[in-house]
């Protein structure tokens, strides 16, 4: 899974309250990663399915 900031595309602009926006979709230590830290960066931040589900227990992978 990859994470970044929503801007603009081309830029670097972030548009105000699409960050809360997508907030509404995650959940547990999702959540807190992406309101601490993956909000802000312009960088894509990479984590694995498994870290993923360590971050949100209520995660179902499919097998």
């Amino acid at each position: 899974m990859g994470f970044h900031a929503p801007r603009i595309p081309n830029t670097t602009y972030i548009p105000p309250g699409v960050d809360e926006i997508m907030a509404l979709y995650y959940r547990n230590g999702i959540l807190a990663r992406w309101n601490e830290t993956w909000k802000r960066s312009l960088e894509i931040k990479k984590i694995t399915a498994k870290e993923y589900v360590r971050l949100d227990p209520q995660t179902k992978l499919c097998r």
